[in-house]
């Protein structure tokens, strides 16, 4: 699993890390974090469309790396690389490691064959959080662990911090 979430954050840092790609929506999220860094709050101070969640993760990042487009990409890496860690969990847990692999590689795989799709936004924060969430759930029913299932239901509800359609998750859940 750790072997799967540093390779995929390598491949993704390797085709976007730096790379300028020419979208609408990722300017949205570095400026709404840089306005923070300056003081100001989405609602109040600027509008937005989504929850503030994927604007406090590049505050977040941008404090401490700065800011800069490359230090909103290691939020897309992070995203991605636990999508994938997380699918092949999930694969190899109710299948076979070699499905696992398979699954998280095809994944990966499909990113890198459009580089539009790999860009800063709300989407993958709150995805990242709604398939962890969905691992820590099965881990914790596996285990009978109750820290696991109370980490998914955080999960779930930070996802929906993010993109607050993703709440509609939590009935399921």
């Amino acid at each position: 699993r750790p072997g799967v979430f540093v390779l995929t954050s390598a491949f993704v840092w390797w085709l976007a890390g730096q790379r300028l790609v020419w979208v609408m929506d990722e300017g949205i999220y570095l400026d709404g974090a840089r306005r923070m860094l300056a003081g100001q709050m989405p609602y109040r101070d600027f509008f937005v469309l989504t929850g503030p969640g994927t604007f406090w993760n590049l505050a977040a990042l941008f404090q401490f790396f700065g800011i800069s487009l490359a230090s909103a990409r290691v939020l897309l890496m992070l995203d991605v690389a636990l999508v994938a860690a997380c699918l092949y969990w999930l694969a190899a847990e109710f299948s076979s490691r070699v499905l696992g692999v398979w699954v998280a590689w095809f994944f990966v795989a499909l990113l890198a064959g459009d580089k539009g799709l790999l860009v800063v936004n709300h989407r993958w924060d709150s995805a990242a959080l709604s398939v962890a969430g969905v691992t820590l759930l099965a881990a914790g029913l596996r285990l009978n662990s109750r820290l696991l299932i109370a980490g998914a239901g955080a999960a779930a509800v930070y996802g929906a911090w993010i993109t607050p359609p993703v709440l509609l998750m939590l009935a399921p859940m």
